[in-house]
């Protein structure tokens, strides 16, 4: 039952309408491919702490560490707000070296994820500096809008909003920011707000570092669309994308953990949930079309 609990929370992820807009919408390709080039930039750190000795030299942890920081790079090419997914990936890495008994593999993880979270942070200090200083600094006049309170009062609003979209399994409709941040917060997204209070308890109760470090990833790779307040922009459910990225990776072994303790009576429990969410996002996203 362990086995398949990876397989419907993939499943999971990838039919949940959340991605519709990154999947059929050209503006939200930016998403999609930024979320598959961090996860290649994950998978590349993994594979350096799997390296056994091979001949050959795309088995060498030089060629692995070369190939994270392109993948890093691409991803911040595709969307700067990968730049807290990669972070996340480095903090969780270094906080799996903690607990890994063999320093090699450890090293060769960590490089890995340094080399990531190392270009990401590089190519978004060099993007700050050509925005604000160099060649496409804007000639305008414009105020820090971190500094408005009406942007900082609707950051945790925005998160209870996504919570809340991710746990209703609906596509939701074309809304712009102004209007979410002045109306109430609706149950479900009361609920979501809950939801995301009591899972990151139940992280912080196993000490998983791992999974808080995720979650915190997905929060910073949501939390600068705050900015569009002051925008016109409709649409939100692509921004949902990465997130949902690491929060399905931060759940995984939680659910697996549980499957595992009472293998007999909760067998079948990643098939149920599997079975639910596909109804519920199939039905959802055909009352929505």
């Amino acid at each position: 039952p362990v086995g398949c609990t990876p397989w419907c929370l993939a499943t999971i992820f990838l039919l949940h309408p959340v991605g519709v807009e990154a999947y059929v919408w050209i503006n939200g390709r930016s998403d999609l491919m930024a979320g598959v080039f961090v996860m290649l930039a994950a998978l590349v750190s993994l594979e350096a702490g799997s390296l056994e000795p091979r001949s050959g030299r795309l088995h060498q942890p030089s060629t692995l560490y070369l190939a994270a920081f392109v993948s890093a790079a691409l991803a911040m090419g595709s969307k700067e707000t990968a730049l807290g997914a990669l972070v996340a990936v480095w903090a969780a890495a270094l906080l799996s070296a903690r607990q890994h008994p063999s320093p090699a593999r450890n090293r060769r993880v960590l490089g890995a994820a340094t080399c990531a979270a190392g270009a990401g942070v590089a190519i978004y200090v060099i993007g700050w500096y050509l925005v604000q200083e160099g060649g496409l600094a804007d000639p305008g006049q414009g105020g820090p809008i971190l500094l408005d309170p009406n942007t900082r009062a609707f950051a945790p609003k925005l998160l209870a909003i996504a919570a809340g979209t991710l746990l209703s399994l609906e596509a939701a409709p074309m809304q712009s920011y102004v209007w979410l941040a002045f109306r109430e917060l609706a149950p479900i997204e009361w609920l979501g707000a809950v939801a995301g209070v009591g899972f990151m308890a139940s992280l912080v109760v196993r000490r998983d570092g791992r999974g808080l470090a995720l979650v915190s990833g997905a929060v910073l790779a949501l939390l600068p669309t705050v900015v569009l307040i002051r925008s016109l922009w409709l649409g939100r459910d692509r921004y949902l994308y990465i997130p949902l990225l690491l929060l399905t990776l931060a759940a995984a072994p939680l659910l697996a953990s549980a499957v595992r303790r009472r293998s007999e009576r909760l067998r079948w429990l990643p098939a149920v949930v599997f079975g639910v969410v596909l109804l519920g996002a199939s039905a959802s996203t055909a009352t929505a079309s």
